[in-house]
């Protein structure tokens, strides 16, 4: 007698979702029925819109519908709206009710302004391109002689600040103008997140560019061009100033989550307190919101969901790892980092590229499949 397929739900067309569809269509094949829930019919990597903004190529667009038929799921361009946890059932913003066997909450988090530098560019990802292309515009004019890069207070991972000050430095010295850079951040080194090693080299590359690096700074607030402490001191100044946002989570109903709206995941995926429910990507409790932490807690919910289909696979967990690329820079730009000291792995710094393929963005199964969809395209 068949057994019926296993019915999964994947919630999110980002790199979590999408890392887990390809790897969950390796692992389980025809076991698993698969429904992916997405507002968005296109899939590019938001990392390489630091790139893009200062005249590097747009990041490449995937439809979603074609990643989604070629690994046997079916697309609902729709949102997930509420997890019915006692009767397994996900209800979507436009009121479809998806029943499952297993859901993969991938759906990111929500990107702000901090509320204390409002007066800022906040850089996010592609929509923001036009304003920092208006940024260029005054540095090209002479209206802009100075520009600083902000890391907020909470940010956790905050490479893409440092990525436009290097650019943008860069792109002054390519013009020969006479343009000061600086990044003003509460860590005590450049992307601490990545440690020490990492941050001697990234701070050798601003450096080497020109770039001033304020660290420590107890920034508070941006009021016109100055940032400034509590006490209302004036810690730095410039005539242009750009900022990371401030996440939130998804606060969605019927799930778990903490003060700031993030679920909360076990080193499984699984969603605590949830049965038959797993969460990947910036939208969770994981300490660094990271494409490439993304899908490695995408893969290990996939190897869990593919075990509960009946697949032999073995059930893992995950050995978090920050595996990044820095869009700019001398000597090393390619890092890896443990994130736990039982791992038994050191730091690793590299000129060359650390994984293959070599996107900027570690996702294994996810960009295995798009290089072989680019090829397909070239022939």
């Amino acid at each position: 007698m068949r057994v019926a397929p296993h019915r999964v739900v994947i919630a999110g067309g980002g790199v979590a979702g999408l890392e887990a569809l390809v790897a969950l269509h390796g692992l389980a094949g025809d076991r698993a029925d698969i429904t992916l829930v997405s507002p968005s019919t296109r899939f590019g990597l938001r990392a390489d819109a630091v790139d893009a903004a200062f005249g590097g190529p747009a990041p490449a667009q995937h439809d979603v519908a074609m990643i989604a038929d070629d690994h046997g799921a079916h697309l609902l361009r729709d949102a997930l709206h509420v997890v019915h946890r006692e009767y397994a059932t996900a209800l979507t913003e436009s009121g479809r009710e998806l029943q499952y066997d297993s859901l993969l909450v991938a759906v990111g988090a929500h990107a702000h302004p901090h509320p204390a530098l409002r007066d800022a560019l906040t850089f996010w990802g592609m929509d923001d391109v036009p304003a920092m292309s208006a940024v260029l515009a005054d540095i090209d004019a002479g209206r802009a002689r100075s520009v600083m890069f902000v890391v907020p207070p909470g940010a956790t991972w905050t490479l893409p600040a440092y990525e436009l000050a290097l650019l943008c430095a860069q792109y002054a010295i390519d013009r020969s103008l006479d343009v000061t850079v600086t990044i003003a951040t509460p860590e005590p080194a450049p992307v601490s997140a990545l440690g020490p090693q990492a941050g001697d080299a990234i701070a050798a590359s601003l450096a080497a560019a020109g770039v001033r690096l304020r660290a420590r700074l107890p920034v508070q607030r941006l009021e016109g061009d100055r940032l400034l402490d509590l006490r209302g001191h004036v810690l730095a100044s410039a005539d242009r100033v750009v900022a990371l946002p401030l996440l939130v989570g998804p606060r969605l109903r019927g799930l778990p989550h903490d003060r700031d709206g993030f679920i909360p995941v076990d080193a499984t995926g699984a969603i605590r307190g949830v049965p038959s429910a797993y969460g990947a990507g910036d939208g969770t409790t994981v300490p660094f919101k990271q494409g490439g932490l993304a899908a490695q807690q995408a893969e290990v919910a996939a190897h869990a969901i593919a075990r509960a289909s009946g697949a032999d696979v073995a059930a893992t967990t995950i050995d978090p790892t920050l595996r990044a690329h820095a869009a700019a820079g001398t000597g090393a730009t390619w890092f890896s980092t443990p994130l736990r000291a039982s791992s038994g792995r050191a730091p690793v710094l590299s000129e060359s590229p650390l994984w293959h393929p070599s996107t900027k963005v570690s996702m294994p199964y996810l960009a295995s499949y798009l290089q072989r969809v680019d090829a397909r395209i070239a022939e």
